[in-house]
């Protein structure tokens, strides 16, 4: 139950988020005091943001050379402008999965690359976005869902290119086992937000103004939005609305 809103929102159904939470509540318990655990749960999301881009790169380029590309890389992906707002209001749901996608991206093109197998891919995939779950919230896998289809993609236009049969049944046989493995580990959550879409979707998604209301609010969040800013990595600057975005 959150105090904040009114008496209180039921949030039972996103049980994931007690994974998410765990880091912030390890901390103040180990500091008794609330504001310094929370300054340290700021700081290791910080660090697990950079560290999963800097385990990303580094598995594409070791060599001693390329350090300052690791580097540079790492900073830009913590210090990113589209996460500005997140740290506002310490969205560690998002913080989460965006830590979690350099490591999804090295695990999934190291398997369908055949350079782990199967089982160990599926198991590492599954833990990765268990412990790096989103706080249990679907609508937050939107990027990792699409980089995962575009790496699967590239691969099967490389095995039909090479006509390469069994590759097109490894790369099934691999997506099953990640998604199999991933629902597993995350069923606590997984099963009761499924219940949730199936019975009881069309009362939220009303209650929300149907798809009228979704789509305004995404008119509002992304009206000043250019590909020129995308580039530049500039995100938004307040919470929503701002003449200055």
């Amino acid at each position: 139950w959150n105090p904040l809103a009114g008496k209180g929102v039921d949030l039972s159904n996103y049980k994931g988020f007690l994974i998410t939470q765990l880091p912030e509540a390890i901390f103040v318990r180990l500091t008794g005091s609330l504001a310094t655990g929370q300054t340290i749960s700021f700081v290791f999301w910080f660090f697990v943001i950079g560290i999963s881009m800097y385990v990303c790169i580094n598995s594409f380029f070791p060599e001693k050379k390329y350090w300052q590309f690791r580097l540079s890389a790492s900073i830009f992906y913590m210090y990113n402008f589209f996460l500005l707002q997140g740290w506002f209001i310490t969205e560690r749901a998002k913080f989460s999965l965006f830590a979690a996608l350099p490591l999804v991206i090295i695990i999934c093109w190291n398997t369908l690359n055949r350079k782990y197998q199967i089982l160990k891919g599926s198991i590492l995939f599954g833990l990765t976005l268990f412990a790096l779950n989103g706080g249990g919230a679907p609508p937050l896998y939107g990027g990792i869902l699409v980089t995962m289809v575009v790496l699967i993609v590239y691969f099967l236009f490389l095995a039909i290119r090479n006509k390469a049969i069994k590759d097109v049944l490894y790369i099934g046989e691999a997506i099953v086992g990640f998604i199999v493995v991933t629902v597993l580990l995350n069923a606590y959550w997984f099963i009761p937000q499924a219940y949730v879409g199936l019975t009881q979707y069309s009362g939220k998604l009303s209650s929300m103004g149907g798809f009228q209301g979704i789509l305004a609010w995404e008119n509002v969040v992304s009206r000043n939005a250019s590909f020129i800013n995308l580039l530049r990595l500039q995100g938004i600057p307040d919470w929503y609305d701002n003449p200055l975005h």
